[in-house]
C-alpha cells in the first residue's frame, strides 16, 4: 500500500494546499493481466483429516465508494478426499468460506483468510498469480437449540422464521424453522456465532414481521419476538441554492441519478416517484437504520429530516409512527487546489481524498503534473493523497485513522 503524508486539517471556501506522497510497491493497471484464475485446495479438520463439503463459497473482496465489500462470486464442493478446485475466476482478491455438512461431527464455519482478517483487508491474491492453493481448517463445535415464541401469533398467520449467521464477509449460513400452533419454533443444531432472527408473514395484504439479533454460544438460547406492522416512508428531495433559496426543479434524468439508501436493509429508493423528486420506502420493518444519499456533483446532501429530526449523520429508529422523510440537497461548494509531490519534490499523479468531519469523503484524480482543482461542499476536511484507491478504505474512519 502506498504511504501518505497528511497535510493538516483545513476549513475552506477557497484554499491552496500541497501534499507529499511516498510511493511503495507496484500498482498493476487494468488490462496488464487478463487471463482467468483458479483456486485449488483442501478442506481438513483440526487433525489434518479430509472433510467432504458441498458448500464452499468464494467472495471477491474489493473497495466500493471507499468501503470494503464482499461479493459472492461463485462456489464449489470438496470431495471425500477434501479436495476442491474452483476455476474461471477474474483477477482479484478473494475470501473462501466453507459450510461443512453436519454428520456425526459438527464443525464451525471456516474462512481463509479468517473472517476478522478479511475484514481488515487480507485476501487470497489472484492478481499477481494465476493459481492459489488454499486450506480450509475446520474445528469441531458444540451445537445448540435456538428456541422461541412469536408472542402475538394468531391462527391463519402462517409466518416464516429464519436464522442467518452474519460475519464481516456476509451471511454465511442459515436455518429455517416451522412455527407450531401456539407460535413456538425451534432451530436445532445451531453452531456458535452472531445471527439475525427474521420472522414475518402477512395479514391480508399487510406485511408484519420483526428482526432480532441473537448471539449463540455453548448453551441453548430462548427468545421471544413480537411481529410488528411494516411501515411505508414517503419522502421528497428539496433543492437549496448557495444563497439559501430554492433552485429550479431538476430534470427527470437528474433525479434518476439520486439514490437514497437505508443501511441495515437491502432497500434503495430512486427519486422518481409519482412526482419527480419524490420517493417511497415500502414495507419497512421496525428497527434501526442509517441513511445514505448518493448524488452527482454539484449537489450534496446537507440534511435528512425524518419526522422533524435530522438523521443524516446518525442511526435512527423506524416505528409504526414514522411517516415522512425530507432530504435537502445543496449546491453550496468551496474550491480547493493543490499540488502532490514525492520526497524529492517531484510532482506525482495521484488520488487526493478529502475526509469531512461528517458525511462521506470526496476524491479527485491529479493531473500528470501533480496538480488538482476540486469543487467540494464547504466544510472542514482532512486531506490525503494515495497512488491508487483500489485498496484504500477512505470511507472507513477507523481504517483512515
Amino acid at each position: 500500500m502506498p504511504t501518505t503524508r497528511q497535510i493538516g486539517v483545513v476549513t475552506f471556501r477557497t484554499i491552496v494546499v500541497a501534499l507529499i506522497i511516498s510511493m511503495s510497491g507496484v500498482v498493476l493497471c487494468p488490462g496488464q493481466i487478463s487471463s482467468l484464475r483458479n483456486i485449488k485446495g483442501r478442506v481438513l479438520d483440526d487433525n489434518g483429516n479430509p472433510v467432504a463439503a458441498d458448500d464452499i463459497r468464494v467472495y471477491q473482496s474489493r473497495i466500493e465508494r471507499g468501503r470494503r465489500v464482499f461479493h459472492l462470486d461463485t462456489g464449489g464442493a470438496a470431495d471425500d478426499s477434501g479436495s476442491f478446485r474452483i476455476e474461471y475466476l477474474d483477477p482479484g482478491r478473494y475470501v473462501l468460506c466453507v459450510n461443512p455438512r453436519h454428520g456425526s461431527t459438527a464443525y464451525g464455519v471456516s474462512c481463509n483468510p479468517e473472517e476478522s482478517l478479511a475484514a481488515e483487508g487480507s485476501a487470497v491474491d489472484l492478481v499477481s498469480q494465476s493459481e492459489a492453493y488454499v486450506e480450509l481448517r475446520l474445528k469441531p463445535v458444540q451445537t445448540v437449540h435456538v428456541r422461541g415464541l412469536l408472542s402475538n401469533y394468531s391462527v391463519g398467520l402462517n409466518p416464516t422464521v429464519g436464522l442467518s449467521r452474519i460475519s464481516p464477509v456476509g451471511y454465511l449460513t442459515g436455518y429455517e424453522a416451522t412455527v407450531g400452533p401456539n407460535g413456538q419454533f425451534d432451530f436445532p443444531g445451531v453452531i456458535p456465532g452472531a445471527y439475525i432472527l427474521d420472522a414475518g408473514g402477512f395479514v391480508g395484504k399487510q406485511r408484519i414481521g420483526a428482526k432480532l439479533s441473537v448471539n449463540v454460544g455453548s448453551s441453548d438460547v430462548d427468545v421471544s419476538i413480537r411481529l410488528e406492522q411494516a411501515v411505508q416512508i414517503d419522502g421528497a428531495v428539496r433543492l437549496k441554492s448557495k444563497s439559501g433559496g430554492r433552485l429550479q426543479e431538476l430534470s427527470y434524468s437528474d433525479y434518476w441519478n439520486i439514490d437514497i439508501n437505508l443501511r441495515g436493509l437491502e432497500n434503495r429508493a430512486k427519486v422518481w416517484g409519482v412526482n419527480p423528486g419524490t420517493f417511497v420506502f415500502d414495507k419497512i420493518l421496525p428497527g434501526s437504520y442509517r441513511i445514505e444519499v448518493l448524488t452527482d456533483a454539484p449537489f450534496r446532501a446537507t440534511s435528512a429530516i425524518l419526522d422533524g429530526v435530522d438523521v443524516l449523520r446518525s442511526e435512527f429508529g423506524v416505528s409504526q409512527y414514522t411517516t415522512y422523510l425530507e432530504v435537502v440537497l445543496s449546491d453550496a461548494m468551496g474550491a480547493i487546489e493543490g499540488l502532490v509531490v514525492n520526497d524529492n519534490d517531484e510532482p506525482l499523479s495521484s488520488e487526493v481524498v478529502f475526509v469531512p468531519e461528517f458525511g462521506d469523503p470526496e476524491h479527485i484524480r491529479c493531473s500528470k503534473d501533480g496538480r488538482f482543482v476540486a469543487d467540494i461542499p464547504i466544510g472542514k476536511y482532512k486531506v490525503y493523497a494515495f497512488s491508487d484507491l483500489n485498496e484504500v478504505e477512505y470511507a472507513n474512519r477507523i481504517w483512515m485513522g
